[in-house]
């Protein structure tokens, strides 16, 4: 009965993180903001999409809200969409962006991948010069919808960067780049739009 009960609670807080919620979604929040791993994944994406002045950017899955505050400073006069499916991580994200907010520099909204690739998520405008999603992917039902859903938010020369196929969606110049330093390794893939 023990084994059962442990396998039913590791199933509980891995899911947390799969979709945050309640107070172990907050703490699957905290961990997410503060695991080192994690930090310098999020700041190694930003580094990767060169994001400049005037940019608009989406990020998809957004959690606790760390490259959001990174995506922000950068924009200046553009802006930065958040989409993710958790309203817990809503809630992290805009204590951790408030200023953004305030600002007007960050919009953050919840709903999910599969609502974006079906048109069905509103106020998210585009066209997008980056789109990112970091930790997420993974997650997706049907990757090609998504990716396909993203490259035509995108600019022309725009840049995706997530970790899941990206050819079938029609992205070009696709290249991968990796963080080494972290075991295990992270991988960046990132198309650009034709």
């Amino acid at each position: 009965m023990a084994t059962a009960d442990a396998g039913v609670l590791r199933r509980s807080v891995i899911g947390q993180f799969r979709r945050p919620h309640g107070l172990f979604g907050r703490v699957a929040g905290w961990v997410m903001a503060n695991r080192p791993s994690n930090r310098r994944r999020n700041a190694w994406t930003v580094e990767l999409l060169d994001v400049r002045a005037g940019d608009r950017v989406l990020e998809i899955g957004y959690g606790p809200g760390l490259a959001l505050a990174e995506m922000a400073g950068r924009v200046g006069s553009g802006a930065v969409i958040g989409l993710d499916h958790s309203e817990t991580m809503r809630a992290v994200a805009a204590a951790r962006n408030r200023q953004a907010i305030a600002e007007g520099r960050l919009r953050l909204h919840v709903g999910r991948v599969e609502d974006l690739a079906a048109g069905t998520v509103p106020g998210l405008g585009g066209p997008f010069d980056r789109i990112y999603a970091i930790n997420t992917a993974l997650f997706w039902r049907n990757r090609q919808a998504v990716f396909g859903a993203l490259a035509r938010r995108l600019a022309p020369g725009g840049r995706v960067a997530v970790t899941a196929e990206m050819c079938a969606a029609g992205l070009t110049d696709v290249h991968i780049a990796c963080l080494r330093e972290l075991s295990p390794m992270a991988v960046c893939i990132m198309g650009h739009a034709p």
